[in-house]
């Protein structure tokens, strides 16, 4: 039994218009989270436009046809950009998104009104949104930063989408298929799978936005806000399995622990922000004089501990006085003076029986005891049999 297509775009209007106020809401919430914003500018425009389209019976024809075209090319724009900035990528400018929408617009306006085909208007429209639909789902579906189940679903729901356009396409241009589907029952077929999308695009949007703040809330636990590198639980977190790999495999595995010698008179004389910066300058010596493989965190305060997998005892020192050489040789600013700081470190190597990474610290948290006992702006080694 056929549908009312004007029941179809009753309903199409107001769930388009029940997303974005769920888009809205969302957005609302978080903040923070971006591309959101621009998504529910662009759900809200599409539904105006779909609106428009619904009223063409009792509004003049260049508010149906020609500004609802437009504000369809602009919708579908905004949710691209969304759908880019959601994902952490570069923004598409605002000149873009502004000439499609006037380019849309015009050769609406020319193809309907001064040609006076609407075949050829359809086509072209059709034509931009199948482009845009494809758009929105590679960002998707190419996902970057978070590819989890709800963005390969919307991806897929968008590419889908894009093949309901380039089909309508086909039908315009191609009279052949209309043999094979009802012109009338396709037009049923594209509303409800509108109304479908439009709902799980909403719904898709809320679960990938609280996904992308359960990581940001992840992401903060594990970081020290100051140097952004692992904190103490996160770096026991990481490198516990890179123990057990080098148990498993027998091979070396070193810990260094570090602290800035005479800290507390760095903060004292220039104040905590000079110290913070002397801090955050340590740690870029000790990333720049680790390898990819390493794994530093902060211990606390002026204490910091690195993990070096497949590193003996000889590599170990070297990698630590070079670091310390790195330290004593530099100097951070602070208004027209230069602040000399160095490092005592502490280093263990495990090379033969199982041990746990606590003794492990335990043991370079020794050499490290030493170090500061033998004057400071040393390397003191322990090795220990694991």
């Amino acid at each position: 039994m056929a549908l009312d297509i004007r029941t179809l775009f009753v309903v199409l209007t107001v769930m388009m218009m029940v997303s974005a106020l769920a888009l809205w809401f969302t957005w609302w919430l978080n903040r923070t989270v971006n591309g959101v914003l621009f998504l529910a500018y662009g759900q809200s425009i599409l539904s105006i436009g779909i609106m428009l389209i619904m009223l063409r019976q009792k509004i003049d024809p260049i508010l149906s046809i020609a500004i609802a075209d437009g504000l369809l090319a602009l919708g579908y724009m905004l949710l691209y950009k969304g759908a880019r900035e959601f994902q952490l990528r570069s923004s598409v400018p605002k000149i873009v998104i502004g000439g499609i929408t006037i380019f849309a617009l015009l050769f609406c306006i020319y193809f309907q009104f001064i040609m006076e085909s609407n075949s050829a208007r359809m086509i072209f429209m059709f034509s931009l949104l199948t482009i845009l639909s494809i758009a929105i789902a590679k960002e998707y579906l190419q996902s970057d930063t978070s590819r989890t189940p709800a963005t390969i679903v919307v991806g897929l729901l968008w590419l889908f989408h894009s093949l309901v356009n380039f089909t309508q396409v086909l039908g315009l241009i191609w009279s052949p298929i209309n043999v094979l589907m009802d012109p009338a029952n396709y037009t049923e077929i594209m509303m409800i799978e509108s109304i479908v999308l439009s709902v799980s695009f909403a719904l898709g949007v809320t679960i990938m936005t609280t996904n992308r703040l359960q990581e940001e809330l992840r992401y903060k636990a594990m970081i020290d806000p100051l140097t952004e590198i692992f904190n103490r639980r996160a770096f026991f977190s990481a490198a516990e399995p890179a123990v057990s790999r080098a148990e498993r495999f027998g091979t070396p595995i070193s810990v260094l622990v570090m602290d800035l010698d005479n800290f507390k008179n760095v903060n004292d004389t220039f104040g905590h922000a000079t110290g913070d910066k002397v801090l955050c300058h340590f740690v870029d010596l000790a990333q720049a004089s680790l390898r990819g493989a390493d794994i530093l965190g902060r211990f606390g305060g002026e204490e910091f501990i690195a993990l070096l997998p497949d590193t003996d005892a000889e590599q170990a020192v070297q990698i630590a006085d070079r670091l310390r050489k790195s330290m004593s040789k530099s100097v951070v600013k602070h208004n027209d003076e230069s602040i000399h700081t160095t490092v005592s470190i502490g280093v263990t190597v495990c090379v033969k029986h199982p041990t746990s990474l606590e003794d492990m610290v335990k043991s370079a948290d020794e050499a490290l005891y030493e170090a500061k006992n033998l004057g400071r702006n040393r390397v003191a080694f322990i090795e220990i049999a694991r």
